[in-house]
């Protein structure tokens, strides 16, 4: 049956016709499972990623109305799946290295510190920007 664990039909359609969020769910799996929380910025640039996804989206609809618009929208559809293919990867190294330690015992890996807070929410520490 499709869906079940460890079938390989499921795992070849899931590889190819939607890799992005075949290496995604494994990660969001991971996290849940171990308790780890994710960095803020984990976030951002992922969605990131579907801002561009989305701007490319629109850039095609432009260019059906506007054909003179069409090397821009292939432009932006090729930065954006780069980016997305790069957040991809991120994802995949992301996993590789919670098995890995998973494998060695060692645990959750701190990918980011973080950074302390005072109760409202500020960063405890103020930090002066050189100019």
């Amino acid at each position: 049956r499709m869906g079940d664990k460890g079938s390989m039909v499921c795992l070849l359609l899931e590889g190819c016709c939607c890799s992005v969020r075949g290496m995604s769910s494994p990660r969001l799996y991971i996290m849940e499972n171990q308790n780890i929380r994710p960095d803020p910025v984990d976030y951002q640039i992922i969605a990131f990623s579907n801002c561009m996804q989305i701007l490319a989206c629109i850039c095609h609809i432009a260019a059906c109305i506007v054909p003179a618009l069409n090397d821009l929208a292939d432009l932006i559809s090729c930065i954006a799946d780069m980016i997305t293919l790069t957040v991809t990867g991120c994802m995949g190294a992301q996993i590789s290295l919670q098995i890995e330690n998973d494998q060695k015992n060692v645990g959750q890996v701190q990918v980011a510190v973080p950074v302390p807070t005072t109760e409202g929410g500020a960063p405890a520490v103020s930090a002066k920007m050189e100019r």
